[in-house]
C-alpha cells in the first residue's frame, strides 16, 4: 500500500531573500511513484504500436512515435521501456520508405512485428557474411592440408627468393 500525504515541506523563501509563509506541497513517497502503468500487450505490428494506419504519411508517423514516446519514455513510465524502444524501432522503420516496404511485404507474407520471421528478416543481412567467413576457413583449412602447412606467406617468401627466368 502506497501513501501519499499533504504536508508542508520546508520553509519558503520570496525574491530578493526575504521569508514567506511554508508553503504547502504535496509530498509522494517512492514507493508510489516507482508505481508503473500496466503494460498492454504487444502490438502485433509496428502500425497499432504506433496507433497509425497503414496509408499513414510521413508526418501522421512522426506526430504518432512522438506520442509514444512521450507516453512510454522511461522517465515518465518506469516500466515502459521496452514499449519506448519498441516505438523507437516502429518509427525507424515506417519513417525510412525503403525499409517501410520491405516491412509492409513480410506483413502481407504474414510474419508480425516480433515473430521469429521477422527477426530472422533483420539478421538475414549476416547471413552472406557468415557464407564468406565459412568459405575463407575451408579454403585456408584446403591449403594447409594440399600445401603441407605452408601459409600465403611462406609460399610468396619463396617465390620472392627464387630467381626468375
Amino acid at each position: 500500500m502506497t501513501s501519499v500525504s499533504a504536508r508542508p515541506v520546508g520553509v519558503g523563501y520570496c525574491f530578493g531573500g526575504a521569508r514567506c509563509q511554508p508553503r504547502s506541497r504535496v509530498r509522494v513517497s517512492a514507493a508510489a511513484s516507482a508505481v508503473a502503468a500496466p503494460a498492454p500487450a504487444m502490438a502485433a505490428t509496428m502500425y497499432e504500436l504506433l496507433a497509425v494506419e497503414e496509408t499513414a504519411g510521413p508526418d501522421e508517423i512522426k506526430a504518432a512515435y512522438r506520442r509514444a514516446a512521450r507516453r512510454w519514455h522511461p522517465d515518465a513510465c518506469p516500466g515502459g521501456a521496452d514499449r519506448f524502444m519498441a516505438a523507437r524501432e516502429a518509427y525507424e522503420v515506417l519513417s525510412d520508405p525503403e525499409r517501410r516496404r520491405g516491412y509492409d511485404i513480410q506483413l502481407r507474407c504474414g510474419a508480425h512485428f516480433g515473430d521469429a520471421g521477422y527477426r530472422a528478416a533483420r539478421r538475414a543481412g549476416f547471413a552472406d557474411w557468415e557464407a564468406q567467413l565459412t568459405g575463407l576457413q575451408w579454403r585456408a583449412a584446403g591449403r594447409r592440408g594440399r600445401a603441407g602447412g605452408e601459409t600465403w606467406g611462406s609460399r610468396m617468401r619463396q617465390a620472392a627468393a627464387q630467381p626468375s627466368l
